[in-house]
């Protein structure tokens, strides 16, 4: 996950001891920190809750402690990139996507940092601004700059293609 204006994340080992930025691959745990100013926005609360609803699923991570202003999961794998894209990334993204539609979820924000990669399967992260389907999202309150007007098959479509292109070229 990379940094972002509405959080600070940090990377724990098996102890919940905290890990170097470098030493990331190493990491068991991930801890998300909401920034004071976003508090209003209940991201934590958002966020858990469609973690919780996925917790069935393998391509989310696990939540495994919740506080007001920050929650620890499970560790996912590293942002995905033209090195670690895996061939049958599309298969993936249809398998995500159904799963995704399933539980009534519409991420609304999916961008590269968003995609992980561990052991050759991706992972979504970051669910503060999914909502109950898509015309949900544009009911006021998620209205916030930054986030991607683009559907979640769209989003997916142009992150990892680009990838797939710059993967093509230095092949």
């Amino acid at each position: 996950m990379a940094r972002n204006i509405t959080s600070r994340v940090s990377y724990l080992d098996k102890d919940f001891n905290g890990l170097k930025r470098a030493e990331r691959n190493k990491a068991s745990y991930v801890c998300k920190k909401i920034h004071d100013i976003y508090w209003k926005y209940e991201f934590v609360k958002k966020e858990t809750y469609w973690l919780d609803k996925l917790k069935d699923f393998d391509r989310t991570p696990s939540v495994v402690k919740k506080e007001d202003h920050e929650f620890v999961m499970e560790y996912v794998g590293e942002p995905v990139t033209s090195e670690n894209l895996p061939d049958d990334w599309k298969e993936q993204v249809e398998y995500i996507l159904e799963k995704l539609e399933e539980h009534g979820c519409s991420h609304n924000d999916i961008k590269r940092e968003e995609i992980l990669v561990k052991d050759g399967k991706l992972h979504l992260v970051d669910f503060q601004h999914a909502t109950h389907g898509r015309a949900e999202f544009f009911k006021g309150e998620h209205k916030i700059r930054g986030i991607m007007k683009r559907e979640d098959r769209k989003s997916f479509e142009v992150e990892l293609g680009r990838l797939e292109k710059k993967k093509c070229k230095t092949s």
